[in-house]
C-alpha cells in the first residue's frame, strides 16, 4: 500500500502495524468478521462477491465522514481503498497459517496438501447437489465447511473469525481453479 493510504488507515484506526506488516485494526476486523457471521450464518449461499460486500459494511462501520476524506487527503483514501483486498488478505493469511490451512511464499498463498485433503474431501460430500444448486455454491460451500471444521480443531480462540477467513479462503481456491481452467482452455 502507498504510504499515504497507510498513514489514512493508520490515522482514523483502520490499520495497525504488526512488525514490518501492515494489517487490519482490531476494530476494522471485528467489524468485517461480524459482517462476514451475519452475511454467511447458518445460511447455503454461494460465496461469489461476498467478500467485497463484507469489506463495504466492515468499513462503513468505521463512520468515517465521506467529506472528511473526501476533502482532507483524497490521496490517503484512494490509496488506501485501492489496496484494502490486498490488506484483508494479509491480515487473514496469519489465521490460515496458524489453522494449518496454508503458507505464504512472498506474494502467494498455498494450501498445505492436508487441508487440500480435507477440501476435497468436503467437495467429495457436496457433489450429490451441484446439480441443483450449481457447482460454485457447492465449491463454496466445501471451502467453508473445510475451513470452518479445521479452524474448530486448530484455533477456536479465533472464532469470530472463521466466517471471514472463509470468505478469503473461497476467494483463494476460487482463484486457483480459474487459473487451472484458463491453463488447460487458453489458446
Amino acid at each position: 500500500m502507498h504510504p499515504a493510504g497507510i498513514q489514512f488507515g493508520l490515522a482514523h484506526n483502520m490499520l495497525q502495524l504488526r512488525g514490518d506488516a501492515v494489517v487490519l485494526s482490531d476494530t476494522l476486523l471485528r467489524h468485517m468478521s461480524t459482517a462476514a457471521r451475519r452475511q454467511l450464518h447458518g445460511k447455503r449461499i454461494d460465496g461469489t462477491d461476498l467478500l467485497d460486500h463484507v469489506i463495504d459494511r466492515g468499513w462503513a462501520k468505521m463512520k468515517l465522514s465521506f467529506k472528511e476524506y473526501e476533502t482532507q487527503n483524497r490521496g490517503g483514501w484512494r490509496s488506501f481503498g485501492a489496496k484494502m483486498h490486498i490488506v484483508v488478505f494479509d491480515t487473514m493469511f496469519v489465521f490460515a497459517e496458524r489453522a494449518g490451512i496454508g503458507y505464504r511464499v512472498g506474494r502467494t498463498f498455498y494450501f498445505t496438501r492436508t487441508f487440500g485433503r480435507e477440501l476435497l474431501e468436503r467437495k467429495k460430500v457436496w457433489r450429490p447437489v451441484a446439480e441443483a444448486y450449481g457447482s460454485e455454491k457447492m465449491l463454496f460451500m466445501a471451502c467453508y465447511e473445510a475451513v470452518i471444521a479445521r479452524c474448530t480443531k486448530t484455533i477456536p480462540e479465533d472464532s469470530a473469525h472463521f466466517d471471514l477467513l472463509a470468505l478469503c479462503m473461497w476467494e483463494v481456491w476460487d482463484s486457483i481453479i480459474m487459473d487451472s481452467f484458463f491453463q488447460k482452455f487458453a489458446p
